[in-house]
């Protein structure tokens, strides 16, 4: 992914010709070769947060105006329970709709009191957008995806620091779906560039049960 001269941008201090000077350099990225968003969340706070908003008003505007937008791929590096990604695995990403009912007027909170409890909530307010895992691990994703997944759980590309202020797991084992108690793991995607992903070997097909997921055979000893 195209490396973004970031000291040189945050010399250019009439904002205008800022984000000018950052539309030019998007432009000029091969469109297989994006900016690396790694780059820009480790900068957060400084001009790599004006890089992020102009980039995404830019990605905006190419979606409205032909369509076409930017992907950045993802290395799936776990789940939440901890288990290794294998080709067919799907990463699925939650986006609350807006919380109006039908005639486009706000959700009373008695209504969603009621869906937390009987356990509709997700499935009215949210939608699922799911990401494939690919032969390699990894999952393609537009500018939103790829900034929410590795602010709230990456690392960075290359330095592979966390970008996310989350620790690397749970502190204590949490209820697991199959009923075991395991930790869950919060940093579990790495940003990689197009001459890291040409890099990487094909991941292996899953070979046993998966932890926190899969049923446990109950022990035959006695």
């Amino acid at each position: 992914m195209t490396k973004l001269n970031l000291d040189s941008i945050s010399n250019i201090k009439d904002v205008g010709k800022r984000a000018d000077t950052i539309v030019r350099m998007i432009e000029a990225c091969a469109p297989d070769d994006p900016p690396l968003l790694s780059d820009l969340l480790a900068r957060v706070n400084d001009v790599g947060g004006v890089l992020l908003q102009v980039l995404g008003e830019h990605q905006q505007n190419k979606i409205m105006n032909s369509g076409q937008q930017i992907k950045w791929k993802i290395k799936v590096l776990r789940d939440e329970w901890g288990n290794p990604p294998a080709p067919g695995d799907e990463v699925i990403r939650l986006v609350q709709r807006k919380l109006l009912d039908s005639n486009k007027l706000p959700i009373q909170p008695d209504d969603l009191s009621v869906s937390m409890v009987d356990g509709s909530y997700e499935d009215r307010f949210f939608d699922k957008i799911v990401f494939p895992i690919d032969e390699k691990g990894c999952i393609e994703c537009n500018f939103n995806a790829a900034v929410s997944f590795l602010n709230l759980y990456g690392l960075h590309a290359h330095t592979k620091k966390p970008l996310t202020m989350k620790p690397e797991h749970s502190k204590e084992p949490v209820d697991a779906p199959n009923g075991t108690k395991i930790h869950v793991w919060y940093r579990k995607y790495q940003e990689v560039d197009k001459a890291g992903y040409d890099e990487l070997s094909k991941c292996h097909a899953r070979k046993g049960p998966r932890r926190g997921l899969d049923p446990v055979e109950e022990s035959k000893t006695k």
